[in-house]
């Protein structure tokens, strides 16, 4: 028996035990718990969303060298400055529209109550990303070897004769 197995199984005691206490704790107010943690998923997830696709659509045009994601020094780098740039801005101006059980940002009051946290959370970072991006361009560069790897655009066809572009 590998060495994992216990540990894997001592994980998943210990999390049964803490989602067990949980729930019992919880149940009486399980929907406005399960409300405020779908929203704190919507505040934190928006802007993250909203670069991947500025990204995709108007920066790379859909050009990836997926194999170069796990690769930190490969062409994208270990980290995209200008994207955390742009989440972090995006959370900070979802900030004041929030309107959770803990928090009440003081747009959010002036407005009645109305969250429109995740509003900005989508145009906000698109914008700032797109901005950035346009001053200081990621690492963009797609060799002619890697190029056949990339993932194509929507609506091209992956490689010559179709199947797996790594290989082509």
């Amino acid at each position: 028996m590998a060495k994992s197995v216990p540990l894997r199984v001592a994980g998943i005691g210990i999390t049964l035990v803490a989602g067990l206490i949980v729930a019992l704790d919880g149940y009486h107010s399980f929907l406005a718990n399960f409300t405020n943690f779908l929203l704190v998923l919507l505040f934190i997830f928006v802007p993250w969303t909203a670069v991947n696709l500025t990204d995709f659509y108007l920066i790379r045009r859909g050009q990836y060298e997926t194999r170069s994601f796990f690769t930190p020094r490969g062409i994208y780098g270990g980290w995209g400055w200008q994207g955390l740039a742009a989440y972090f801005v995006g959370l900070g101006a979802e900030i004041p529209f929030i309107d959770q059980t803990l928090y009440v940002g003081p747009l959010a009051k002036a407005l009645g109550g109305a969250d429109i946290s995740w509003i900005l959370g989508i145009f906000v970072p698109a914008f700032v990303y797109y901005a950035i991006c346009r001053r200081y361009p990621p690492h963009m560069t797609i060799g002619p070897a890697s190029r056949a790897r990339a993932v194509p655009a929507a609506g091209r066809s992956p490689a010559p004769g179709g199947g797996d572009p790594a290989t082509h």
